[in-house]
């Protein structure tokens, strides 16, 4: 670019045109033959954006919001044995990426269903037992179980007993336990486990301890914004 006006004693003077850093910025202004290139840092999405339309040399990338999804929400504790949720109509159908959007669709309703895992004589599980496969739950639900511990529970960590997942993790992801019951640590007092997106390991404890040889039964029930135990 020409920088200097020539006179008739001094040669005009010229500089080079600034280069605009191509992945990092873009050029704002286009130089011309007396002006230099202006360049701009291009914009950076944010973690709720994507990549609506892509950067160019002399453009800006354009971010857009990401679609909520209205998935099932936070639960939050407000007794000991109460918890809250957001029902949720929708799931992700497909995750967004950098560049795309999420797509969300649309629960299907489901009719209820009562199913029963085990009945009869009392039967003693084992670890890992599979005792039914492909139940379908609904936003609102209620697990039962008649449960006789054999003794007071004297270990240091909780202790598993049943779990209705749809994962193959133990814990803590979105849908590995749709619902659980286990031994607190060091407690035969039942700890009943309500996953949520947010929290995949929510948990509410009953108020007393489960006698040792006598059987109870101990019910979890779903309905729309609140869990109890």
């Amino acid at each position: 670019m020409d920088e200097g006006v020539p006179t008739r004693s001094t040669d005009r003077e010229c500089a080079k045109v600034t280069a605009c850093a191509l992945g990092r910025s873009y050029i704002d202004q286009a130089n011309t033959g007396t002006s230099d290139a202006v360049c701009k840092l291009l914009s950076t999405c944010g973690s709720s954006e994507f990549e609506s339309k892509n950067y160019s040399i002399a453009s800006d990338r354009e971010c857009s919001s990401l679609t909520p999804c209205d998935v099932v929400g936070q639960r939050q504790s407000t007794t000991l044995s109460n918890v809250q949720a957001t029902p949720g109509t929708e799931y992700v159908a497909n995750n967004a990426t950098d560049y795309s959007d999420r797509a969300c669709a649309k629960l299907t309703a489901c009719n209820p269903v009562d199913f029963t895992a085990l009945e009869g004589a009392p039967t003693k599980v084992t670890k890992s037992q599979l005792l039914a496969g492909h139940v379908n739950v609904e936003g609102d639900f209620e697990v039962s179980i008649d449960i006789s511990p054999e003794s007071t529970q004297t270990s240091t960590e909780s202790r598993t007993i049943f779990r209705l997942t749809s994962t193959s993790e133990d814990c803590c992801g979105y849908g590995d336990r749709i619902a659980a019951f286990a031994f607190g640590a060091g407690s035969s007092k039942i700890t009943a486990i309500v996953g949520d997106l947010d929290n995949g390991n929510s948990q509410i404890q009953s108020q007393a301890a489960l006698p040792a040889g006598v059987f109870t039964t101990v019910t979890l029930r779903v309905e729309g914004a609140k869990a109890t135990l």
